[in-house]
């Protein structure tokens, strides 16, 4: 069963209102899910690889007015520049409500164009973090600019049409190791003054003698 049959509600932000709010039809089936499509978004197997390979690499993405903040592990990763993927076309952000008593998750909309389209159907597809966008790139995070991906090893953004990626983007690298460091006893100390009181004793017998 696909996600996009247990959906209460989606709110969708199109692009072309210039950030306006609008309410899309209440029937969900309008949307298709991103396990509709694994050849484009990836197997269950896929994105459970994925979801642990980001556990491990990226602690923390937080998107605010000031910019970005991405905590990870992987000393090789810099600050994203944009990404377009010509035949994956990102059309606006969705929240999407997974039941009515559930919390709210942030969502692509996605369609699909050119040779992907032949693939699976156009769209519009309702993609989430940890899906795979093609055979090369994953989806890492959302935010209001841009879908942030990791395509080949490397940190890319997707902006979506007239927004930009953050001017302020403050990488902060992390060991993916704990060290603990244990607190010296204080018990040997005494017990080398003992010693040394009962070497001074012997002594002292000694010379008597």
């Amino acid at each position: 069963m696909l996600r996009t049959r247990l959906l209460a509600l989606v709110v969708f932000c199109p692009l072309w209102l210039g950030g306006a709010t609008a309410s899309a039809p209440d029937d969900v089936e309008d949307f298709l899910d991103s396990a509709a499509c694994p050849q484009v978004f990836g197997t269950d197997t896929a994105r459970e690889t994925n979801e642990k390979e980001r556990g491990q690499s990226l602690f923390a993405f937080a998107a605010g007015d000031k910019g970005w903040e991405i905590v990870h592990t992987v000393p090789k990763w810099r600050r994203p520049t944009p990404l377009r993927l010509g035949d994956i076309v990102v059309d606006g952000l969705a929240e999407v409500q997974p039941d009515e008593d559930g919390g709210h998750e942030d969502a692509l909309v996605v369609r699909l164009s050119g040779a992907l389209a032949k693939q699976c159907e156009s769209g519009p597809y309702l993609v989430h973090v940890d899906d795979a966008m093609g055979q090369r790139a994953r989806v890492l995070g959302l935010s209001e600019e841009a879908a942030l991906v990791e395509l080949d090893g490397r940190l890319r953004a997707m902006p979506f049409e007239g927004e930009k990626i953050p001017p302020r983007v403050r990488m902060v690298w992390r060991s993916a190791y704990d060290i603990t460091l244990s607190a010296p006893a204080a018990a040997p100390k005494k017990a080398t003054k003992a010693r040394a009181k009962a070497k001074k004793a012997k002594r002292k017998r000694r010379k008597k003698r």
